[in-house]
Protein backbone atom coordinates (compact mmCIF):
# COMPACT_ATOMS: atom_id res chain seq x y z
CA UNK A 1 0.00 0.00 0.00
CA UNK A 2 2.69 2.27 0.57
CA UNK A 3 4.27 1.63 -2.81
CA UNK A 4 1.65 3.59 -5.00
CA UNK A 5 1.76 6.81 -2.85
CA UNK A 6 5.38 7.00 -3.22
CA UNK A 7 5.45 5.80 -6.81
CA UNK A 8 2.89 8.48 -7.68
CA UNK A 9 5.66 11.23 -5.82
CA UNK A 10 8.26 9.95 -7.60
CA UNK A 11 6.74 10.13 -11.12
CA UNK A 12 5.70 13.72 -10.00
CA UNK A 13 9.40 14.30 -9.03
CA UNK A 14 10.84 13.08 -12.07
CA UNK A 15 8.29 14.93 -14.56
CA UNK A 16 9.60 18.87 -12.45
CA UNK A 17 12.89 17.53 -13.15
CA UNK A 18 12.62 17.10 -16.51
CA UNK A 19 13.88 19.45 -19.15
CA UNK A 20 11.61 22.60 -20.44
CA UNK A 21 12.01 24.68 -23.10
CA UNK A 22 13.73 27.46 -22.32
CA UNK A 23 12.15 30.44 -24.43
CA UNK A 24 13.72 33.68 -23.61
CA UNK A 25 15.39 35.16 -26.48
CA UNK A 26 13.97 38.79 -27.00
CA UNK A 27 11.80 38.41 -29.81
CA UNK A 28 9.85 35.09 -28.16
CA UNK A 29 9.66 37.14 -25.06
CA UNK A 30 8.18 40.49 -27.30
CA UNK A 31 5.83 37.80 -27.87
CA UNK A 32 4.57 36.29 -24.93
CA UNK A 33 4.37 39.17 -23.58
CA UNK A 34 2.35 40.91 -26.00
CA UNK A 35 -0.18 37.92 -25.97
CA UNK A 36 -0.42 38.44 -22.23
CA UNK A 37 -1.11 41.47 -22.38
CA UNK A 38 -3.75 41.12 -24.48
CA UNK A 39 -5.10 38.33 -22.73
CA UNK A 40 -5.71 40.27 -19.56
CA UNK A 41 -7.07 43.22 -21.91
CA UNK A 42 -9.99 41.14 -23.61
CA UNK A 43 -10.23 38.76 -20.23
CA UNK A 44 -11.51 42.26 -18.39
CA UNK A 45 -12.95 43.60 -21.66
CA UNK A 46 -15.40 40.30 -21.79
CA UNK A 47 -16.17 39.63 -18.14
CA UNK A 48 -14.66 42.94 -16.16
CA UNK A 49 -13.79 40.81 -12.61
CA UNK A 50 -12.00 44.44 -11.20
CA UNK A 51 -15.52 45.87 -11.33
CA UNK A 52 -16.73 48.99 -9.03
CA UNK A 53 -19.94 48.66 -6.88
CA UNK A 54 -20.42 52.50 -7.71
CA UNK A 55 -20.77 52.05 -10.80
CA UNK A 56 -23.50 50.46 -13.35
CA UNK A 57 -20.99 49.79 -15.81
CA UNK A 58 -17.96 47.02 -14.44
CA UNK A 59 -15.21 49.20 -16.37
CA UNK A 60 -15.65 53.20 -16.59
CA UNK A 61 -14.26 52.80 -20.08
CA UNK A 62 -12.16 51.09 -22.61
CA UNK A 63 -8.80 53.24 -21.51
CA UNK A 64 -8.83 51.67 -18.33
CA UNK A 65 -8.94 48.35 -19.53
CA UNK A 66 -6.26 49.18 -22.12
CA UNK A 67 -3.79 50.32 -19.28
CA UNK A 68 -4.19 47.17 -17.36
CA UNK A 69 -3.33 45.29 -21.01
CA UNK A 70 -0.25 47.45 -20.80
CA UNK A 71 0.92 47.50 -17.22
CA UNK A 72 1.14 43.51 -17.61
CA UNK A 73 3.16 43.62 -20.53
CA UNK A 74 5.66 45.77 -19.60
CA UNK A 75 5.67 43.60 -16.61
CA UNK A 76 5.96 40.30 -18.19
CA UNK A 77 8.82 41.54 -20.90
CA UNK A 78 10.66 43.22 -18.03
CA UNK A 79 10.07 39.82 -15.44
CA UNK A 80 11.17 37.23 -18.52
CA UNK A 81 14.02 39.57 -19.38
CA UNK A 82 15.33 39.58 -16.34
CA UNK A 83 15.01 35.75 -15.43
CA UNK A 84 17.00 35.12 -18.78
CA UNK A 85 19.28 37.51 -17.66
CA UNK A 86 20.41 36.91 -14.13
CA UNK A 87 22.52 34.32 -14.20
CA UNK A 88 23.23 32.93 -17.98
CA UNK A 89 25.45 29.58 -16.31
CA UNK A 90 22.44 28.27 -13.98
CA UNK A 91 19.63 29.81 -16.21
CA UNK A 92 19.80 28.81 -19.85
CA UNK A 93 18.40 26.11 -21.87
CA UNK A 94 20.58 23.52 -20.46
CA UNK A 95 19.48 23.71 -16.95
CA UNK A 96 15.81 24.71 -17.46
CA UNK A 97 13.00 22.01 -16.06
CA UNK A 98 9.50 21.89 -15.68
CA UNK A 99 9.46 23.08 -12.03
CA UNK A 100 11.90 26.16 -12.90
CA UNK A 101 9.28 26.96 -15.63
CA UNK A 102 6.28 26.62 -12.95
CA UNK A 103 8.17 28.90 -10.60
CA UNK A 104 9.27 31.60 -13.30
CA UNK A 105 5.51 32.16 -14.49
CA UNK A 106 4.09 31.93 -10.73
CA UNK A 107 6.39 35.15 -10.05
CA UNK A 108 5.42 36.53 -13.08
CA UNK A 109 1.54 36.04 -12.10
CA UNK A 110 2.58 37.61 -8.91
CA UNK A 111 4.00 40.81 -10.24
CA UNK A 112 1.29 41.28 -12.63
CA UNK A 113 -0.98 41.21 -9.78
CA UNK A 114 0.68 43.95 -7.75
CA UNK A 115 1.21 46.18 -10.60
CA UNK A 116 -2.38 46.03 -11.72
CA UNK A 117 -3.26 46.46 -7.95
CA UNK A 118 -1.83 49.86 -8.35
CA UNK A 119 -3.68 50.78 -11.34
CA UNK A 120 -6.59 49.36 -8.92
CA UNK A 121 -6.51 52.26 -6.66
CA UNK A 122 -5.14 54.95 -9.64
CA UNK A 123 -8.69 54.46 -11.01
CA UNK A 124 -10.21 54.69 -7.31
CA UNK A 125 -11.67 51.05 -7.63
CA UNK A 126 -10.42 50.93 -4.13
CA UNK A 127 -7.82 52.53 -1.08
CA UNK A 128 -4.65 51.54 -1.69
CA UNK A 129 -3.06 49.41 1.10
CA UNK A 130 -1.40 46.19 2.01
CA UNK A 131 -4.46 44.03 1.66
CA UNK A 132 -5.18 45.28 -1.87
CA UNK A 133 -2.24 43.97 -3.37
CA UNK A 134 -2.03 40.77 -1.02
CA UNK A 135 -5.72 40.00 -2.36
CA UNK A 136 -4.90 40.89 -5.64
CA UNK A 137 -2.37 38.24 -5.63
CA UNK A 138 -4.45 35.33 -4.24
CA UNK A 139 -7.30 36.11 -6.51
CA UNK A 140 -4.93 35.86 -9.61
CA UNK A 141 -3.06 32.72 -8.17
CA UNK A 142 -6.30 31.40 -7.33
CA UNK A 143 -7.32 31.86 -10.96
CA UNK A 144 -4.35 31.15 -12.99
CA UNK A 145 -2.56 28.47 -10.84
CA UNK A 146 -3.87 25.63 -11.92
CA UNK A 147 -4.61 26.27 -15.56
CA UNK A 148 -0.39 27.58 -16.07
CA UNK A 149 0.84 23.55 -14.19
CA UNK A 150 -1.84 21.62 -16.26
CA UNK A 151 -0.89 24.21 -19.50
CA UNK A 152 2.72 23.41 -18.96
CA UNK A 153 2.55 19.73 -18.17
CA UNK A 154 0.46 19.68 -21.67
CA UNK A 155 3.52 21.53 -23.55
CA UNK A 156 6.52 19.22 -22.29
CA UNK A 157 4.53 16.18 -23.18
CA UNK A 158 3.33 17.62 -26.34
CA UNK A 159 7.03 18.75 -27.04
CA UNK A 160 8.46 15.26 -26.06
CA UNK A 161 6.14 13.15 -28.51
CA UNK A 162 7.29 15.47 -31.11
CA UNK A 163 11.13 15.50 -30.58
CA UNK A 164 11.05 11.53 -29.94
CA UNK A 165 9.14 10.90 -32.89
CA UNK A 166 11.38 12.77 -34.82
CA UNK A 167 14.51 11.60 -33.44
CA UNK A 168 13.29 8.22 -34.31
CA UNK A 169 12.94 9.28 -37.89
CA UNK A 170 16.43 10.74 -38.08
CA UNK A 171 17.82 7.86 -35.92
CA UNK A 172 16.54 5.20 -39.17
CA UNK A 173 17.82 7.75 -41.26
CA UNK A 174 21.30 7.40 -39.85
CA UNK A 175 21.21 3.42 -39.75
CA UNK A 176 20.71 3.74 -43.15
CA UNK A 177 23.94 6.26 -43.76
CA UNK A 178 26.49 3.74 -41.57
CA UNK A 179 27.74 2.04 -44.96
CA UNK A 180 28.53 5.67 -46.75
CA UNK A 181 31.29 6.33 -48.24
CA UNK A 182 34.33 7.97 -46.14
CA UNK A 183 35.10 11.37 -46.75
CA UNK A 184 37.95 12.67 -47.31
CA UNK A 185 37.97 16.31 -47.74
CA UNK A 186 39.84 18.44 -45.55
CA UNK A 187 38.86 21.24 -42.98
CA UNK A 188 41.44 24.39 -43.06
CA UNK A 189 41.21 26.24 -39.72
CA UNK A 190 42.83 29.43 -39.10
CA UNK A 191 43.55 30.96 -35.83
CA UNK A 192 43.07 34.82 -35.33
CA UNK A 193 46.23 36.44 -36.31
CA UNK A 194 46.40 34.37 -39.73
CA UNK A 195 49.74 32.97 -38.89
CA UNK A 196 48.75 29.22 -37.64
CA UNK A 197 46.38 26.68 -39.60
CA UNK A 198 45.46 23.33 -38.44
CA UNK A 199 44.47 20.94 -41.51
CA UNK A 200 41.69 18.01 -40.22
CA UNK A 201 40.36 15.40 -41.99
CA UNK A 202 36.35 15.75 -42.14
CA UNK A 203 35.98 12.09 -41.24
CA UNK A 204 37.48 12.76 -37.98
CA UNK A 205 36.87 16.21 -37.07
CA UNK A 206 33.76 15.43 -34.75
CA UNK A 207 32.59 18.96 -33.16
CA UNK A 208 33.60 21.86 -32.06
CA UNK A 209 32.76 24.00 -28.78
CA UNK A 210 33.37 27.66 -27.91
CA UNK A 211 35.84 28.51 -24.90
CA UNK A 212 36.12 32.32 -24.40
CA UNK A 213 38.32 33.77 -26.84
CA UNK A 214 39.35 30.54 -28.05
CA UNK A 215 37.57 27.08 -29.60
CA UNK A 216 37.86 23.76 -28.75
CA UNK A 217 38.67 21.38 -32.22
CA UNK A 218 37.28 18.05 -31.28
CA UNK A 219 38.89 15.18 -33.87
CA UNK A 220 38.76 11.22 -33.46
CA UNK A 221 42.63 9.31 -33.83
CA UNK A 222 42.29 5.91 -33.74
CA UNK A 223 38.99 5.86 -31.65
CA UNK A 224 40.19 8.76 -28.66
CA UNK A 225 38.58 12.08 -29.34
CA UNK A 226 41.19 14.65 -28.44
CA UNK A 227 40.35 18.62 -28.28
CA UNK A 228 43.08 20.87 -30.35
CA UNK A 229 42.61 24.82 -28.79
CA UNK A 230 42.83 27.23 -31.44
CA UNK A 231 42.43 31.33 -30.62
CA UNK A 232 39.71 32.64 -32.63
CA UNK A 233 36.52 33.02 -31.97
CA UNK A 234 33.26 30.78 -32.54
CA UNK A 235 31.95 33.27 -35.17
CA UNK A 236 35.05 33.40 -37.20
CA UNK A 237 35.90 29.85 -37.09
CA UNK A 238 31.88 29.39 -38.34
CA UNK A 239 32.57 30.87 -41.31
CA UNK A 240 35.10 29.02 -42.05
CA UNK A 241 33.57 25.94 -42.14
CA UNK A 242 30.76 26.23 -43.98
CA UNK A 243 32.32 24.99 -47.07
CA UNK A 244 32.49 21.42 -45.76
CA UNK A 245 28.93 21.25 -45.91
CA UNK A 246 28.69 18.70 -42.72
CA UNK A 247 29.55 20.88 -40.62
CA UNK A 248 27.00 23.17 -38.88
CA UNK A 249 26.13 24.89 -35.54
CA UNK A 250 23.65 23.56 -33.66
CA UNK A 251 23.44 25.43 -30.43
CA UNK A 252 25.04 28.92 -29.39
CA UNK A 253 28.51 27.22 -28.59
CA UNK A 254 28.29 23.99 -30.26
CA UNK A 255 29.18 23.06 -34.04
CA UNK A 256 29.07 19.42 -35.09
CA UNK A 257 30.05 17.42 -37.55
CA UNK A 258 26.76 15.55 -39.06
CA UNK A 259 28.36 12.60 -40.65
CA UNK A 260 29.98 11.63 -37.05
CA UNK A 261 26.70 11.87 -35.54
CA UNK A 262 25.52 7.79 -34.83
CA UNK A 263 22.20 8.89 -32.51
CA UNK A 264 19.90 11.48 -31.85
CA UNK A 265 18.36 11.63 -28.36
CA UNK A 266 14.89 13.68 -27.80
CA UNK A 267 13.33 15.57 -25.42
CA UNK A 268 11.05 18.20 -24.60
CA UNK A 269 13.84 21.18 -24.94
CA UNK A 270 14.62 19.60 -28.74
CA UNK A 271 17.95 17.18 -29.53
CA UNK A 272 20.82 15.56 -28.24
CA UNK A 273 23.43 14.25 -30.34
CA UNK A 274 25.78 11.44 -30.23
CA UNK A 275 29.08 11.16 -31.62
CA UNK A 276 31.05 8.47 -32.57
CA UNK A 277 33.51 7.36 -29.08
CA UNK A 278 32.62 10.43 -27.34
CA UNK A 279 30.70 9.98 -23.79
CA UNK A 280 28.65 12.59 -23.55
CA UNK A 281 25.58 14.27 -25.85
CA UNK A 282 25.77 17.44 -27.54
CA UNK A 283 23.45 19.77 -27.22
CA UNK A 284 20.92 21.01 -29.88
CA UNK A 285 19.28 24.15 -29.53
CA UNK A 286 15.60 24.31 -30.29
CA UNK A 287 15.94 26.79 -33.45
CA UNK A 288 18.55 24.41 -34.50
CA UNK A 289 16.77 21.16 -34.50
CA UNK A 290 15.31 21.57 -37.69
CA UNK A 291 19.24 22.48 -39.55
CA UNK A 292 20.44 19.32 -37.84
CA UNK A 293 17.09 17.13 -39.41
CA UNK A 294 17.43 18.63 -42.76
CA UNK A 295 21.00 17.82 -42.46
CA UNK A 296 21.28 14.44 -42.13
CA UNK A 297 17.88 13.86 -44.22
CA UNK A 298 20.12 15.12 -47.07
CA UNK A 299 23.10 13.11 -46.90
CA UNK A 300 21.09 10.19 -48.42
CA UNK A 301 21.39 11.47 -51.32
CA UNK A 302 25.13 12.25 -51.08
Amino acid sequence: MNLQPRSIYKTILKTLNSPYSFRYEIRTIIWESAAIGLFVFFFLYLFSPLSSPESENTLRNTYEILCFGIVSFIISFITNFTISRISPKKINENTWTVKKEIAAILILLILISAGNSFLFYYFEYSEFNSLLIIEAILNTLKIGIFPVIIGIFIEQNRRLRKYVKSANEINRTINNLQKRKSDNNKVVLHESNGKYAKVFNNQELCFIKSAGNYVEVYSNKNGIIKPTLLRNSFKNIGSQVTTSGTIIKCHRTYMVNTSMVVSVEGNSQGYKVRIKDYELEIPVSRSYTKDIQERINQMQFE
